[in-house]
C-alpha cells in the first residue's frame, strides 16, 4: 500500500501497474460515475425546461359560478331548444336515435311530493310513448321543476346532464311563490299584499316563517 502524508491526496496509480481485475473494477467506476452525472444533467436540464414551460403556460380563467335564478333560466332555454330540435327532426348527431331521426314532442308529470319529474316522449301527434326520462331531487336539495324537467328531458334523449344541474346552488333568499317548510308544515310564500285569512297555508315574505324556515320548493308554478 502507498504511504502518504497526512492531509496529502493519494496519487493515482498508473494504469500500467494495475492488473486485470483492478482495470475491469476501474472500468465500472467510470461508467457509473458517468451515468450518475448524465441523470443529474438530464434531470436538472429537464427540471429547469419544465419550470420555464409552466411558468410560460397562462393558467386558464375560472369559469363564473351560476346563480340558482341563472341556472333556472338556463334549464328553461335547454328544455325549449330541445323540444324545438326534436319536433322538428333536423339530423342531431347527439341523443339517442328518436332524437337524432324521429319527431316527437314530450310532456311531463310532476309529483311535488314525491320530488320527481317524468319526461314522457311521444311520437308527434300521437299518444305513443317511444322515450322516458326520470329526474328526482335529492332529500337535501331544493326541489325546482325547471331544472327537473331539463334533466328528466335530457335522460329521455339519452343528452349529457351538464353537472350544474346536478349540482344547481341552493337558493338564499326567499322569494313569492317559494314553498317553505316551518315546523314540520309547507307554507306556500305570499307577498304582503295577500290576505292571511285563508284556507290555504301561507306566510308574507316579511314573516320569520318565511325568513327563518327552509327553502324545499322554489318552482313557483
Amino acid at each position: 500500500m502507498a504511504k502518504y502524508n497526512y492531509g496529502e491526496a493519494p496519487k493515482p496509480r498508473d494504469l500500467s501497474e494495475m492488473d486485470y481485475v483492478e482495470l475491469a473494477d476501474l472500468s465500472a467506476d467510470i461508467a457509473s460515475e458517468r451515468r450518475s452525472r448524465a441523470f443529474g444533467e438530464g434531470y436538472d436540464a429537464g427540471y429547469k425546461d419544465g419550470r420555464e414551460e409552466l411558468d410560460s403556460t397562462p393558467v386558464p380563467a375560472m369559469a363564473p359560478k351560476l346563480t340558482r335564478e341563472e341556472v333556472v333560466e338556463k334549464a328553461k332555454l335547454d328544455v325549449a331548444q330541445i323540444t324545438e330540435y326534436a319536433s322538428n327532426n333536423k339530423g342531431n348527431l347527439a341523443g339517442n336515435f328518436t332524437y337524432q331521426s324521429l319527431k316527437s314532442s314530450p310532456e311531463y308529470v310532476i309529483n311535488k311530493e314525491k320530488r320527481t319529474v317524468v319526461a314522457l316522449v311521444r311520437f308527434h301527434g300521437t299518444e305513443a310513448i317511444c322515450e322516458k326520462g326520470v329526474a328526482k331531487c335529492d332529500p337535501d336539495d331544493c326541489f325546482n321543476s325547471h331544472i327537473g324537467r331539463a334533466i328528466a328531458l335530457r335522460r329521455a334523449f339519452d343528452l349529457m346532464i351538464p353537472h350544474v344541474y346536478l349540482k344547481a346552488p341552493q337558493p338564499q333568499v326567499v322569494q313569492a311563490g317559494d314553498i317553505v317548510l316551518d315546523a314540520g308544515r309547507e307554507l306556500l310564500v305570499v307577498d304582503t299584499s295577500v290576505s292571511l285569512f285563508t284556507n290555504r297555508r301561507i306566510c308574507h315574505t316579511t314573516s320569520i316563517a318565511a325568513l327563518s324556515s327552509t327553502i324545499i320548493d322554489d318552482s313557483r308554478e
